[in-house]
């Protein structure tokens, strides 16, 4: 059984991984609208550049079918999964930690009681 001190130690440390994992997400989200937006403007300056005039709605759908903006949605949501995956072992931990002190206290408890 390892100590209160390591468990601790373990518990704060994923949840610190947990945090920065979340923080990648969130930003991974509200970087997808602009990310899209740059691809629309593109898809527009393009058409603009051989003299063809491109919808917004238009480019909008191109975009949204892009290999770049799946690829970039894939990556969120995967972003996304790996800091749930490291939620879940940071309150493993957090768990782990409260089983040890509550194991503590039961042992002192039966000691006491055995005198």
């Amino acid at each position: 059984m390892m100590n209160r001190d390591a468990l601790r130690e373990r518990w704060r440390v994923a949840a610190v991984e947990a945090a920065n994992a979340a923080d990648k997400a969130a930003r991974a989200k509200d970087g997808r609208e602009i990310f899209l937006e740059q691809l629309i403007d593109t898809l527009i300056a393009q058409a603009a550049e051989r003299g063809e005039v491109l919808s917004h709605a238009a480019a909008k759908r191109m975009a949204t079918t892009s290999d770049g903006y799946l690829s970039y949605m894939r990556k969120m949501h995967d972003l996304r999964k790996h800091a749930a995956m490291l939620k879940i072992a940071a309150g493993d931990a957090d768990k782990r930690y409260w089983e040890s002190v509550s194991a503590e206290a039961t042992y002192r408890a039966e000691a006491r009681a055995s005198l």
